[in-house]
């Protein structure tokens, strides 16, 4: 029974595979004893009948022990790791918006920090800036460094922000996470963009300030983007109105 404990207490963050595979190592008492040790775990007295030590030696009994074991016992220690990642993943999220907002002007260390969430390959899928039409893909960090240093010098006082949503008097943000196919999840959130257009001649601000709603969807694999597709609803774009100015007291 030592053996047995011994390898749970062990497991931590070991593979689950060679988890299984240590427990097949086990000799044939011992996995009796694993297999009493479950039932006794359960909350039953007896395991069913014709579990005995002749039936334990068989290896598709050995299989259900080591599964039983792995059901019970491993489980509960491998479901805190999506936890985990996804608590990593929603920060790669708000790291982004973070450092989005931080670009502007001559900014090179802004944009390094920005390209530090991508993967090498990713792709970065947004509507057309002015210049262009259609769909832009931007590939790699080459491809995303150009669009952050467009959006860098043609716009100020980027302020992008994920939309909240506020029930029984509690506000939160809203990010949506669900698994996908390439081994990562995928995290869609609801954004609101603020800008300023920056004189794009003399690199001065003083432009009408916007704000437009939008959408952005991550896939991400072992906490790096590997891609984001941005949409923005232009038809709902607003321009802000300049807080009116008031007269000091006295005049």
């Amino acid at each position: 029974m030592e053996a047995v404990l011994g390898l749970i207490e062990d497991h931590g963050d070991r593979r689950l595979d060679h988890f299984i595979a240590d427990l097949l190592e086990l000799s044939d008492e011992e996995l009796v004893r694993a297999w009493h040790l479950w039932f006794d775990l359960r909350k039953s007295r007896t395991p069913p009948r014709g579990f005995t030590l002749a039936a334990m030696t068989d290896d598709n009994a050995a299989r259900i022990v080591v599964l039983a074991l792995v059901t019970l016992l491993v489980a509960p220690v491998t479901a805190q790791a999506p936890a985990g990642n996804a608590n990593r993943d929603e920060q790669s999220v708000r790291a982004w918006v973070q450092r989005w907002n931080a670009l502007g002007g001559d900014n090179a260390k802004a944009i390094d920090e920005l390209l530090a969430l991508y993967a090498p390959d990713a792709l970065h899928i947004t509507g057309p800036l002015p210049h262009q039409r259609g769909t832009a893909t931007y590939r790699g960090h080459d491809g995303i460094r150009v669009l952050a240093a467009r959006i860098a010098a043609s716009r100020q006082g980027l302020t992008y922000r994920i939309e909240t949503e506020t029930a029984n008097e509690k506000t939160a943000e809203l990010l949506h996470v669900a698994a996908g196919p390439w081994k990562g999840p995928s995290v869609a959130v609801q954004i609101v963009a603020a800008y300023t257009d920056r004189d794009t001649s003399t690199g001065a601000g003083g432009g009408k300030r916007w704000v437009v709603p939008g959408a952005a969807f991550f896939q991400l694999v072992d906490g790096k983007i590997r891609r984001a597709r941005i949409y923005y609803a232009d038809a709902e774009k607003a321009e802000v109105e300049p807080q009116p100015k008031r007269r000091p007291p006295g005049e």
